[in-house]
């Protein structure tokens, strides 16, 4: 969802995605919509398409989705779009302390990220800065899985230990290859 809402025009099919799903995370098809995901679903699973659409401002509740913030967060932050998002208070207690993770490392990015007890907002963004950028995994799966969201078509941005995302979904990289993509052989 985060690829299709940063590439207008992109066409995905998500297999043995459910509309009705009694997963926590089903609720991200509703939410991508204000990104321009336009959703139709089968019995095969989910075709995405992206249309050139943003939200002025993101707003949600995910204390049933704490996993989802990192990449809404990354989303939020390439697009320079404010948001504010309750349900984070149980993110220093994942892998890393993702939220301080994130606002560490998108503050590289020119993100301004303020952290409450439960939530993580943005604050006005500064420019995107030219300069190399390496953004850290924190030995995080989800975290380089979000920090994929800020390297898309920005050269200057490498993800430091992209092989964390094995923990979770071990083909990550290879499936965004057969996509299309391609990144320095570095990195994988």
């Amino acid at each position: 969802y985060a690829l299709a809402a940063c590439l207008p025009g992109s066409e995905l099919m998500l297999r043995g995605l459910s509309e009705h799903s009694s997963q926590g995370d089903s609720i991200l098809h509703l939410w991508m919509q204000g990104f321009g995901i336009l959703n139709k679903f089968s019995t095969e699973g989910c075709a995405i398409s992206s249309v050139s659409r943003q939200p002025d401002f993101f707003r949600a509740d995910m204390r049933n989705q704490p996993d989802l913030i990192p990449t809404l967060v990354s989303l939020c932050a390439k697009k320079r779009i404010d948001f504010d998002i309750i349900g984070s208070g149980n993110l220093q207690y994942k892998e890393s302390k993702r939220d301080e993770a994130l606002q560490a490392e998108l503050a590289k990015t020119g993100a301004i990220l303020e952290l409450g007890a439960d939530s993580i907002s943005s604050r006005p963004y500064e420019s995107f800065p030219d300069s190399e950028i390496r953004l850290l995994s924190y030995e995080d799966h989800r975290m380089d899985m979000s920090w994929m969201v800020q390297a898309l078509n920005r050269p200057n941005v490498w993800i430091e230990k992209p092989g964390v995302t094995v923990k979770s979904y071990p083909g990550f990289w290879m499936d965004l290859e057969r996509m299309g993509f391609v990144f320095e052989s570095s990195l994988i």
